[in-house]
Protein backbone atom coordinates (compact mmCIF):
# COMPACT_ATOMS: atom_id res chain seq x y z
CA UNK A 1 0.00 0.00 0.00
CA UNK A 2 2.91 2.41 1.16
CA UNK A 3 4.21 1.90 -2.72
CA UNK A 4 0.87 3.15 -4.16
CA UNK A 5 1.12 6.16 -2.31
CA UNK A 6 4.47 6.91 -3.43
CA UNK A 7 3.71 6.26 -6.67
CA UNK A 8 0.41 9.25 -6.59
CA UNK A 9 2.95 11.24 -4.96
CA UNK A 10 5.65 11.32 -7.96
CA UNK A 11 2.62 11.41 -10.25
CA UNK A 12 1.39 14.31 -8.62
CA UNK A 13 5.10 16.13 -8.32
CA UNK A 14 5.79 15.27 -12.02
CA UNK A 15 2.21 17.14 -13.09
CA UNK A 16 3.51 20.00 -10.65
CA UNK A 17 6.77 20.05 -12.63
CA UNK A 18 5.01 20.14 -15.94
CA UNK A 19 2.91 22.77 -14.75
CA UNK A 20 6.16 25.16 -13.65
CA UNK A 21 7.87 24.28 -17.17
CA UNK A 22 5.01 25.77 -19.14
CA UNK A 23 4.79 28.50 -17.03
CA UNK A 24 8.45 29.55 -17.47
CA UNK A 25 9.38 31.98 -20.02
CA UNK A 26 11.98 30.48 -22.83
CA UNK A 27 14.99 31.34 -23.14
CA UNK A 28 15.78 34.08 -25.47
CA UNK A 29 18.12 33.17 -28.78
CA UNK A 30 20.67 35.93 -27.50
CA UNK A 31 20.74 34.67 -24.02
CA UNK A 32 22.68 31.64 -24.56
CA UNK A 33 26.37 31.50 -24.97
CA UNK A 34 26.61 29.02 -27.92
CA UNK A 35 25.11 31.70 -30.25
CA UNK A 36 26.47 34.76 -28.80
CA UNK A 37 29.73 32.43 -29.72
CA UNK A 38 28.47 32.20 -33.43
CA UNK A 39 27.46 35.26 -33.78
CA UNK A 40 30.88 36.73 -32.46
CA UNK A 41 33.06 34.30 -34.81
CA UNK A 42 30.13 35.52 -37.79
CA UNK A 43 31.19 38.94 -37.24
CA UNK A 44 35.39 38.60 -36.35
CA UNK A 45 34.84 36.51 -40.13
CA UNK A 46 33.10 39.13 -41.71
CA UNK A 47 36.17 41.65 -40.74
CA UNK A 48 38.45 39.79 -42.13
CA UNK A 49 36.91 39.04 -45.35
CA UNK A 50 36.27 42.40 -45.69
CA UNK A 51 40.04 43.45 -44.82
CA UNK A 52 41.06 40.78 -47.26
CA UNK A 53 38.64 41.99 -49.81
CA UNK A 54 40.24 45.82 -49.72
CA UNK A 55 43.39 44.29 -51.11
CA UNK A 56 41.83 42.81 -54.24
CA UNK A 57 38.78 45.51 -54.59
CA UNK A 58 39.62 48.62 -56.94
CA UNK A 59 38.78 51.84 -55.56
CA UNK A 60 38.69 55.33 -57.00
CA UNK A 61 40.39 56.96 -54.16
CA UNK A 62 40.74 60.80 -53.97
CA UNK A 63 43.39 61.54 -51.35
CA UNK A 64 46.61 59.59 -51.15
CA UNK A 65 46.62 58.36 -47.30
CA UNK A 66 43.29 56.39 -48.54
CA UNK A 67 45.91 54.05 -50.56
CA UNK A 68 47.10 52.33 -47.57
CA UNK A 69 46.07 49.10 -46.79
CA UNK A 70 43.39 48.44 -44.71
CA UNK A 71 42.66 51.82 -44.04
CA UNK A 72 38.99 52.62 -43.60
CA UNK A 73 39.23 49.85 -41.23
CA UNK A 74 41.99 51.48 -38.99
CA UNK A 75 39.83 55.16 -39.98
CA UNK A 76 36.66 52.99 -38.16
CA UNK A 77 38.51 51.71 -35.10
CA UNK A 78 40.26 55.16 -34.53
CA UNK A 79 37.20 57.07 -34.94
CA UNK A 80 35.78 54.73 -32.23
CA UNK A 81 38.28 55.24 -29.88
CA UNK A 82 38.05 59.09 -30.12
CA UNK A 83 34.40 58.74 -29.45
CA UNK A 84 34.95 56.76 -26.24
CA UNK A 85 37.52 59.05 -25.14
CA UNK A 86 35.58 62.11 -25.58
CA UNK A 87 32.49 60.56 -24.31
CA UNK A 88 34.59 59.82 -20.81
CA UNK A 89 35.84 63.36 -20.90
CA UNK A 90 32.23 64.76 -21.43
CA UNK A 91 30.88 62.87 -18.49
CA UNK A 92 33.51 64.48 -16.18
CA UNK A 93 31.67 68.00 -17.27
CA UNK A 94 28.19 67.14 -17.00
CA UNK A 95 28.46 63.95 -14.72
CA UNK A 96 26.21 66.03 -11.37
CA UNK A 97 26.28 64.67 -7.89
CA UNK A 98 24.11 61.16 -7.18
CA UNK A 99 20.78 62.95 -5.27
CA UNK A 100 21.52 65.98 -7.88
CA UNK A 101 17.39 65.92 -8.82
CA UNK A 102 16.23 64.23 -5.50
CA UNK A 103 16.85 67.08 -3.46
CA UNK A 104 13.62 68.59 -1.81
CA UNK A 105 13.29 70.93 1.38
CA UNK A 106 12.00 68.25 3.69
CA UNK A 107 14.78 65.79 3.20
CA UNK A 108 17.58 68.28 3.24
CA UNK A 109 16.67 68.95 7.22
CA UNK A 110 18.25 67.16 9.59
CA UNK A 111 17.07 64.14 11.47
CA UNK A 112 17.04 65.07 14.68
CA UNK A 113 15.10 68.16 13.81
CA UNK A 114 11.78 68.97 15.70
CA UNK A 115 11.03 70.88 12.36
CA UNK A 116 7.34 69.95 11.12
CA UNK A 117 6.04 69.81 7.62
CA UNK A 118 3.81 73.03 8.69
CA UNK A 119 7.00 74.47 9.64
CA UNK A 120 8.27 74.20 6.32
CA UNK A 121 5.92 75.13 4.39
CA UNK A 122 5.63 78.36 6.37
CA UNK A 123 9.21 78.71 5.64
CA UNK A 124 8.42 79.05 2.25
CA UNK A 125 5.51 81.71 2.56
CA UNK A 126 2.77 79.08 1.91
CA UNK A 127 -0.09 78.37 4.89
CA UNK A 128 -1.39 75.44 6.20
CA UNK A 129 -4.86 76.43 5.47
CA UNK A 130 -3.84 76.97 1.42
CA UNK A 131 -2.44 73.80 1.36
CA UNK A 132 -5.48 71.75 2.52
CA UNK A 133 -7.45 73.79 0.17
CA UNK A 134 -9.33 75.26 3.12
CA UNK A 135 -9.00 78.48 2.25
CA UNK A 136 -11.86 81.69 3.14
Amino acid sequence: MQSNSTNETHVNSAKHDDENDALAPETSFFDKPSNIKIILNVFYALCVILVALDFVVHRHIYLDFEEIPAFYAIYGFVACVVLVVLAKLMRLVLMRGEHYYDERLDEVQSVDSDATPEDSMDELGLSSQAASGDEK
